[in-house]
């Protein structure tokens, strides 16, 4: 066996491609041994500790690459890679440049390119950079789907979707691309297209439980979630949770029912995101004296939101990128009692850590409308509005609990504009409006407002969604309003607002809000009320299509439910007509009775909230007795 650093290279690079990462980095440290000067053996060092996710030891043996051999383009093209992965953006443009300088025409230097443009979030640099790698380089897969990414973040699903398409056609077993074109049909509205590449992917791998967790959440887009999707969450649940429970689990925790409780809450949501709107006051608002709490944050960017609800914690713990095992065992030795899951099948959700079991009572709550499907999952929080007794406990593996309100408690931003007023007399046109996720607005819901429409002729209305913001979405929905008998001239459509505070007050612009349908809006809802604008809503049959009946009945606005389809159009024609009871509801006295009622009661909440979590604890530590 010859020992020459070309041969040790060699086998370093057979080596990792079969991911014997550790024997290759054996065979190119004895490579670097026989020639300390060896730029190539530096660059498969640095793509070996790339493979193992070191990327911070990958930037340094590139860097040494580069040190060695200045024109080394591919190394300063990895390099932005290592760069991009460390957080590094404006360092990873740089490299990129030094990449695309030395070879222009190369096409990792240019995906690179384009990519590190991405993450200082200069867009337009970074399409003009993918438009030049698919003109000279046509047939690239990662480029198509990088840029469709790109088009994506961009809120131009259209675009973005044709680029996956190309992708998908030269490379029809990449399901990550299939996913992603499935994500944007879902963002652009398209659930049934949406629907399809889910299935499609789940058929194609199947054991993947975050491609799987796609499909569920956009099944509550659909009609069937308003009788339950059980089935589909169990299956989920049986092929990638419930195998990891352990048959037998023994917990360190004191079994003393009286005494101060732990409480853990898991979220990838503690940042600005719609979920700290409602979870920040509840933390704030605990007892310290009853409740001791534990925070475990799945935070990929923290922000200012993150910083503030970490300090509000006895313990906070950032779990993002720890495996679940290690995280379980964390939770098991911080002995916490109670462990809340704020995700559900949402984004970058931890899940597959509640399997494990790592807290004698776990409950799921606020982040998702549905249930989890898991056995390991004991609980789910709601209230008696948006789960009635003897209505949806048929849709849940988990427990009902059922807060003696609300189950939500609003925190409104600090710097909201005031909200709406009208004048004294009657506007012309009245201007209904949504502001919801388009992957809401599904055909029941384009019916609903078509029918409001109707009966309101001298009306139009305002929708106003990220994806909105592209032309062909905005055709697409008038034309089916045009289905059904709607001037699509009546329509109106705003995309995406340059700040959070232009986004509120556009709803200066809305006369009465209409809500979404089976999917309800949540924060939208909240958002709308708090401006001054009265949301009607349908009551349906599962939770995701009650949120609003729940939110309504606790704010003192009954009256604003519908129980059918037709009676959704009677309220909103109704209130269109009856400009002195809009005018008392859009005023400053909405806000101020919003503000005294139960949905931002932190207090009277979390007081709800604790007697619950002391009963399931009690009713555990008396369980554990008798076993």
């Amino acid at each position: 066996m010859p020992d020459t650093p070309e041969f040790h290279r060699a086998q370093c690079i057979e080596l990792r491609q079969q991911g014997k990462l550790n024997e290759a980095m054996k065979h190119i440290k004895r490579a670097l041994e026989l020639r300390p000067d060896y730029p190539a053996g530096y660059y498969n060092m640095a793509a070996i500790f790339m493979s193992m996710g070191r990327a911070d030891q990958a930037a340094v043996a590139w860097r040494k690459a580069i040190e060695l051999k200045p024109e080394y383009y591919q190394a300063w093209s990895s390099l932005s890679a290592a760069l991009r992965r460390l957080g590094r953006h404006q360092e990873a443009v740089d490299a990129a440049a030094k990449a695309v300088g030395f070879k222009p025409d190369d096409p990792d230097a240019l995906l690179n390119m384009a990519s590190s443009l991405c993450g200082v979030r200069r867009f337009d640099e970074a399409a003009v950079q993918f438009e030049q790698l698919l003109r000279l380089h046509p047939n690239h897969v990662a480029g198509h789907n990088n840029y469709g990414n790109l088009l994506a973040d961009m809120d131009r699903p259209t675009r973005a979707a044709e680029q996956y398409k190309a992708a998908i056609a030269l490379d029809p077993n990449m399901v990550e691309i299939v996913n992603n074109l499935g994500n944007v049909y879902k963002s652009a509205g398209q659930i049934r297209e949406a629907i399809d590449c889910f299935r499609e992917v789940l058929a194609k791998r199947p054991r993947s439980p975050h491609l799987h967790g796609n499909l569920l959440l956009t099944l509550n887009c659909t009609i069937q979630a308003d009788t339950g999707l059980l089935a589909e969450h169990r299956d989920w649940a049986t092929k990638h949770a419930d195998p990891l429970l352990p048959a037998k689990i023994e917990f360190p925790n004191s079994r003393d029912p009286d005494r101060k409780l732990r409480i853990g809450y898991v979220s990838a949501d503690f940042r600005r995101h719609s979920v700290a709107y409602f979870i920040e006051p509840v933390i704030r608002a605990h007892h310290r004296q009853n409740v001791e709490v534990f925070l475990y944050g799945n935070i990929l960017q923290p922000d200012d939101i993150t910083r503030r609800i970490a300090g509000m914690a006895k313990q906070w713990r950032s779990i993002a990128g720890v495996d679940d095992a290690r995280v379980a065992q964390t939770i098991r030795q911080d002995q916490v009692d109670i462990l809340v899951d704020l995700s559900g099948h949402t984004a970058n959700n931890r899940l597959l850590l509640f399997a494990r079991k790592p807290a004698p009572i776990q409950i799921t709550y606020l982040g998702y409308p549905n249930t989890t499907g898991m056995k390991a999952m004991d609980y789910r929080l709601t209230d008696g509005q948006a789960d009635p007794p003897g209505l949806t406990e048929s849709h849940h593996t988990e427990k009902l609990l059922r807060l003696p309100q609300c189950f939500l408690c609003f925190r409104p931003a600090d710097n909201a504009p005031p909200p709406r007023q009208l004048g004294r007399d009657d506007p012309s046109t009245i201007i209904f409006g949504s502001f919801n996720n388009f992957a809401k607005v599904s055909p029941q819901t384009l019916s609903l407002w078509a029918n409001v429409l109707a009966a309101v002729p001298n009306s139009r209305l305002l929708l106003k969604a990220e994806c909105l913001g592209e032309s062909t979405v905005q055709q697409a929905l008038r034309s089916d309003f045009a289905a059904y008998g709607v001037d699509p001239a009546r329509i109106d459509t705003l995309g995406r607002e340059p700040s959070f505070l232009k986004h509120l007050e556009t709803y200066h612009r809305i006369d009465i809000g209409l809500d979404t349908f089976p999917y309800h809006g949540t924060t939208t809802t909240c958002e709308a009320l708090w401006m001054g604008v009265p949301v009607v809503t349908l009551a349906g049959h599962a939770h995701v299509s009650r949120v609003g009946v729940s939110l309504l009945n606790a704010i003192g606005l009954p009256e604003l439910i519908a129980r059918h389809p037709d009676e959704f159009t009677t309220i909103a024609a109704e209130l269109a007509r009856d400009h002195a009871r809009r005018r008392r509801i859009s005023s400053v006295q909405l806000r101020e009775q919003i503000r005294s009622s139960v949905l931002m009661d932190s207090k009277s909440f979390v007081a709800g909230l604790e007697e619950i979590y002391r009963k399931v604890w009690r009713d555990w530590c008396n369980q554990s007795a008798a076993l």
